[in-house]
């Protein structure tokens, strides 16, 4: 199994998203340049201070982003530069109930679209970024400003994003007719050619003839 989640200890209780370099390449201020490393662990400098990542060796670490959390002793690997797939979670809520989840919708939410577009502006060239959930469209607007925010700093990333489709509507076409969302693909299951199949599998009544 990949380890996504590593023990970290920093100088600051501040969460922050910064890129593991393990040599000075630009000038990003987002760049955490390593300056130290020990068995299965590598030490970083950042504009937030000094921080320790523990879990794996600094090479195979190079170029990842990561959300580092130093009250909890955690850094995400949001992004790893190495991995031709990297989705990124937005939340953990969806309000359907598909009979084949392995991850069953929670009722809570932590916003996290700052920290995601953060590693997304700092992601591999041309890299292909997933976006999923739980439902990424419950907060639609939210993911469209990041998905509208990235691109037009980022041209050469793209997105493919999972959605039940549920949550658009006619109001939305000007919008997704802009440019930038040539550079995303919404991936929309439908699970079967009947309505009252896919609205059972769905767990929703009504699914099916929403998406038509």
């Amino acid at each position: 199994m990949i380890p996504r989640i590593l023990s970290v200890t920093a100088d600051t209780e501040e969460p922050f998203v910064v890129r593991l370099c393990n040599a000075a390449n630009d000038d990003s201020e987002k760049d955490a340049i390593l300056i130290g490393k020990g068995e299965n662990s590598a030490l970083y400098s950042c504009h937030l201070g000094l921080f320790e990542i523990a879990g794996l060796e600094s090479e195979e670490l190079d170029g990842d982003v990561v959300l580092v959390k130093p009250s909890v002793g955690r850094a995400e690997r949001l992004i790893r530069a190495k991995s031709d797939h990297n989705s990124l979670l937005v939340t953990e809520r969806c309000d359907q109930l598909c009979v084949m989840c392995s991850q069953p919708p929670k009722k809570t939410h932590a916003d996290r679209f700052s920290a995601l577009t953060e590693a997304s502006l700092l992601a591999p060239r041309d890299c292909v970024i997933g976006i999923t959930g739980g439902e990424p469209t419950l907060y639609k607007d939210q993911l469209l400003r990041m998905l509208e925010r990235v691109i037009s700093v980022r041209p050469d990333l793209s997105f493919q994003v999972l959605s039940n489709g549920q949550h658009f509507d006619q109001a939305d076409v000007l919008r997704l007719r802009n440019p930038i969302y040539r550079r995303v693909q919404w991936g929309i299951p439908l699970y079967a050619s009947t309505a009252n199949l896919h609205d059972e599998i769905v767990g929703k009544v009504g699914a099916f003839n929403r998406l038509q």
